[in-house]
């Protein structure tokens, strides 16, 4: 089995023939640039670095909210912040300003050197030294209790529509059955947790008794095995090539 089998699929069963040929069409696809010398690994490379420093760029944005007191999801440890000049309650996130800033310039800087690598002939030079290592994000801490309180039902209604599609039911049609019971959950006042089985059962019969069973967030974590995945087993395999990868380098 191809591993993008695994990477692209979302813990859910689909059919391996028809998948997997459609993942060596679009690998023949990708490659075919390269084949044809339109482009050359180092181009390759500065494309890659300008989409990680979108990444990073977001990846601040996301960490600077979550920092806030109105989130208070992760604490911006002291050895990377600085505290205010004027509010002594108020620690700025320094670091993650840092590359949040610094993300515009490394794409700016990608999209230049790829000008520059443009009239290279093939083999190495020189100017090829000009590329720059974008800068790394800092060490955060997970404040799990604050993010647990923030959990709300709603944010199960994809788990809904999965529940639907495990059940047969074609995935264009979950999409607007799940929309349906968010719109019958806010009109009774209720989470969608607390509908009721008859309440459902108007909506689409195909739900029973076990829908009960997706309403429970422990669960939706572990239902998502695929490669990069939120289950356990997913995570610490993640964390596993990591820790490879840095006692290599």
């Amino acid at each position: 089995m191809n591993d993008l089998m695994v990477t692209f699929n979302e813990s859910l069963p689909f059919d391996k023939a028809l998948h997997e040929a459609d993942v060596r069409g679009s690998i023949t696809f990708a490659k075919a640039p390269r084949q044809l010398d339109l482009l050359i690994d180092e181009e390759l490379s500065e494309i890659t670095r300008g989409l990680e420093a979108v990444k990073k760029d977001r990846l601040s944005e996301d960490l600077i909210i979550y920092s806030t007191a109105e989130f208070g999801f992760i604490q911006v440890a002291d050895e990377y912040s600085t505290g205010s000049s004027l509010m002594p309650q108020k620690k700025n996130p320094d670091s993650l300003e840092l590359i949040r800033g610094k993300a515009g310039r490394v794409m700016g800087q990608a999209s230049g050197f790829i000008s520059t690598l443009k009239s290279l002939p093939t083999a190495y030079n020189k100017d090829i030294q000009e590329s720059v290592e974008p800068l790394l994000d800092c060490v955060k801490t997970i404040n799990s209790k604050k993010m647990k309180a923030a959990l709300t039902a709603d944010m199960l209604a994809t788990d809904v529509a999965d529940y639907l599609v495990v059940k047969g039911v074609p995935f264009r049609q979950t999409h607007h059955i799940a929309g349906a019971v968010v719109r019958k959950a806010e009109e009774k006042g209720v989470s969608i947790a607390e509908l009721k089985l008859p309440d459902l059962k108007q909506i689409s019969p195909q739900f029973e008794a076990d829908i009960v069973d997706v309403f429970d967030f422990e669960r939706s974590v572990e239902r998502r095995t695929a490669q990069g995945g939120t289950s356990r087993s997913s995570v610490l395999s993640q964390i596993s090539v990591i820790e490879a990868y840095l006692a290599g380098n």
